[in-house]
């Protein structure tokens, strides 16, 4: 039965259904029938089947439907959505252990593949069908994926290997009758005697192929074998038999309305013709096949037509229009390689987005329950952690704070006593840089245990830096630095005030701590492009190594720029800040040019819409 027979006993079968998971898989079958004749009406039959399919719970119908949108989505070009589609196939057959439904999937996978330039996932692919297609004596599957073997070989450059498949299959397709497979071997074999300059035994094929195809009435395909055919026959010499044989295929080009395939077989006819020296003749055909490919927006015919029109119009030594024809012809080969080009990077990136998906589902699939008792054991680790840390600064802070409530009243109950005064002065400061340290860790721990929640507002962040900053002056007078401030107006953004008071106190604090003497410190906060307030803090320190900036927002780091007036840290200060930011929605980065180059951090935050009056229309 030939391919237009099935369609219409498919269709004649479908009118009679009436059963509803009949139907389903009538209008499936039909939809894969109808791929390459009518795709627009082969995915409505499909989508309709697949809505229908899921409300029944018809779980080969819903395979078949997936498969077959893989097969359209292939078709349109769109590979990522094709691999969705017949992986979801796939599982489905798999969990329905339907062999071969997943045979038939793994071929349309082969195909992707090979698109893709994954030859050897595509040939996987195959071989793991040939696998299926033999275990289940599926004959007619069994030739077609040969086929595919073969194709993959010859397109590989292995002509050798690729004409051992065909000949396999060629066996097949002649023992179970399947007469599009043989003709399609035929033409394949034909093809690979053609490269090897064995021109004959290429006709031999092609004219083998032609018969097979025209007593099954295969148009598309009768009208390549003729051209095929025609091409032969003048390499050969019979240039008036090839030239009727081209004009065959020609002519059913056109009455199929093929105009790419019309296109190309016009020029088929001049490229003969010009091999022939029958230059005006050529040049007739290449013109109408220019005109044609111009129409429908072939580059690659247009392209290959100006090439050899200008090797006619050099041969008749008019070497205007051969230029002519050349310049073109460079210009369509450019446009051509900036083309294959983009959809050489479409595809790379489909390639690593692919390698991704499969590397993560390999990684899920290897989780096991052992896996998940150590994740669970290590976030109730985390969580006793967090608590403990939690209690012990929290028990530490309340000692503490009398420790320091003692060393200042000794301090100033003992101002005579020069030696005790120095002593409780010692106690007060280390005090204070305990309290520091635990104030910090409880920050920590209430920022990593998702326990810490912001009481936004819309604020003005240009103010609450220039009235912070003015708390700083006289930190930055006592080492003789100055501070600069920039504020634009109507900064506003939406902030918790005083968390976002400890994000700009401890940047300001730190660009003190960290410059020498001497030198200024520049605070700005500014309307960015994007809709964002930046807020920075630029100084003349001691600046940043590469080092220094893969470890800078990190717990307990320590920097190689040291406190410039015997100042301490914590090693915190910059991890909380950074988790603060981060909390507000926030980005926070660092820019330094290098050792003793200075440094600037930068706040980024979204920024509201200011409040503005609005304009009196008279």
């Amino acid at each position: 039965m030939n391919p237009d027979e099935k369609i219409h006993s498919l269709e004649a079968r479908l009118a009679k259904a009436t059963d509803g998971r009949e139907r389903i898989d009538l209008m499936n079958e039909l939809a894969y029938q109808l791929r390459s004749n009518d795709m627009a009406r082969a995915e409505v039959l499909s989508d309709e089947a697949l809505s229908l399919a899921l409300q029944a719970r018809h779980r080969f119908g819903i395979a078949s439907s997936f498969r077959n949108k893989g097969v359209f989505a292939y078709n349109r070009g769109n590979y990522q959505e094709a691999l969705n589609c017949l992986n979801k196939s796939l599982d489905e057959f798999q969990n329905l252990q339907d062999v071969r439904g997943q045979a038939s999937v793994l071929t349309n996978k082969g195909l992707v593949y090979w698109k893709l330039g994954e030859h050897s996932k595509a040939m996987e692919c195959y071989m793991f069908a040939l696998q299926i297609n033999m275990q289940m004596n599926d004959r007619v599957q069994q030739c077609g994926t040969l086929i595919n073997i073969g194709g993959l070989y010859q397109t590989m450059g292995n002509l050798e290997r690729a004409q051992e498949f065909y000949e396999e299959a060629l066996e097949l397709a002649k023992a179970c009758e399947l007469y599009v497979e043989w003709g399609t071997v035929l033409s394949n074999i034909g093809t690979i005697h053609y490269y090897n300059n064995d021109k004959q035994k290429a006709l031999d094929y092609f004219l083998e192929s032609l018969e097979i195809r025209t007593k099954t009435h295969q148009e598309r395909e009768i009208s390549v074998s003729l051209l095929n055919a025609g091409a032969a026959y003048f390499d050969l010499g019979q240039v008036e038999k090839g030239l009727e044989m081209m004009k065959k295929s020609l002519e059913r080009r056109r009455a199929m309305g093929d105009k790419s395939g019309e296109a190309h077989t016009i020029q088929a006819i001049g490229h003969a013709l010009l091999n022939s020296k029958q230059y005006q003749e050529s040049i007739a055909y290449l013109m109408e096949s220019v005109t044609l490919s111009q129409e429908i927006g072939t580059k690659n015919i247009e392209k290959q037509a100006r090439q050899l029109l200008a090797e006619a119009y050099r041969e008749l030594g008019d070497y205007q229009k051969a230029y002519e024809h050349f310049v073109k012809f460079h210009e369509l080969e450019n446009a051509l390689l900036r083309e294959q080009s983009e959809e050489k990077t479409k595809k790379l990136t489909l390639k690593y987005e692919l390698d991704k998906s499969q590397r993560e589902a390999e990684l899920y699939r290897l989780k096991n329950e052992d896996l998940a008792r150590l994740n669970k054991e290590l976030q109730e680790a985390n969580q006793l952690k967090n608590e403990l840390l939690a209690i012990a600064a929290h028990d530490l802070k309340n000692p503490l704070q009398i420790i320091m409530g003692f060393a200042e009243l000794i301090s100033e109950e003992s101002k005579q006593l020069a030696t005790i005064n120095k002593k409780a002065s010692s106690i007060r400061r280390a005090s204070q840089k305990m309290l520091g340290l635990i104030e910090d860790l409880l920050q920590t721990a209430a920022i990593d245990a998702g326990k810490l929640e912001l009481n936004r507002r819309n604020s003005d962040l240009g103010l609450m830096v220039q009235v912070i900053s003015e708390n700083f002056y006289l930190m930055a007078e006592a080492k003789r630095q100055k501070l600069e401030v920039s504020i634009e107006e109507n900064c506003i953004v939406s902030i918790d005030v005083e968390r976002m008071k400890e994000v700009v106190e401890n940047l300001i604090s730190n660009a003190i701590k960290y410059s020498p003497p001497e030198k200024t410190i520049r605070l700005t906060v500014a309307r960015g492009t994007n809709g964002t307030v930046r807020f920075s803090v630029q100084d003349e320190g001691q600046g940043l190594s590469e080092e220094d900036m893969k470890k800078l927002f990190g717990k307990f780091q320590r920097l190689s720029a040291r406190p410039t007036g015997g100042e301490s840290s914590t090693g915190l200060g910059l991890s909380i800040v950074k988790k603060l930011v981060e909390l507000h929605g926030g980005k926070i980065w660092a820019e330094s040019e290098g050792k003793n180059k200075g440094a600037t951090f930068i706040v980024e935050l979204q920024a509201e819409p200011s409040q503005q009056m609005p304009e009196n229309h008279v």
